[in-house]
Order: C-alpha cells, then sequence, then structure tokens
C-alpha cells in the first residue's frame, strides 16, 4: 500500500472500535490483533533507526507496553 491508497486496506468496524471503548476486552483484543503487525514493524524500524540493537530489547515487554497504551487511548475514545 502506498502513501495514500487505501483501497486495499482492512479498517476496524466502527462497532468495534465503540465496544473497545466501553469495555469489551475481546474488541480491544480485536483492535490489537489488526495492528500488531503494524506495531511491530514501526518498533523494528524505530529500533533500528535509533542504531540500536533489537536483542537488548525484551520484545514482548515492549509489545505489552503498547498493548497498554493503546488500551487507555480506546478507552478515552468517546464515540460521537
Amino acid at each position: 500500500m502506498g502513501k495514500g491508497n487505501y483501497d486495499k486496506y482492512k479498517y476496524v468496524k466502527a462497532e468495534i472500535v465503540k465496544a473497545a471503548a466501553y469495555g469489551d476486552d475481546d474488541a480491544l483484543y480485536a483492535i490489537f490483533k489488526r495492528y500488531e503487525g503494524d506495531i511491530v514493524k514501526m518498533i523494528e524500524r524505530r529500533i533500528k533507526r535509533l542504531d540500536l540493537w533489537a536483542g537488548y530489547f525484551p520484545f514482548d515487554e515492549l509489545m505489552n507496553t503498547v498493548w497498554i497504551g493503546m488500551r487507555e487511548a480506546v478507552r478515552k475514545y468517546r464515540p460521537r
């Protein structure tokens, strides 16, 4: 997918986002699983950009930190 080309982009349904925002853990997990690959790529790019050794970071802990941050952000979201 190139910049600005979202024809084949897999969106998370609005109902799932709304359910997650109101505390549905299964919906929150569905969102996380949808973006997990993107999150991994972002972490890997950041480590590489900072010229750090990837083995230095416990990847499971990084993913858990992202999970916690995402959960807090989604729970603060209030759809109209």
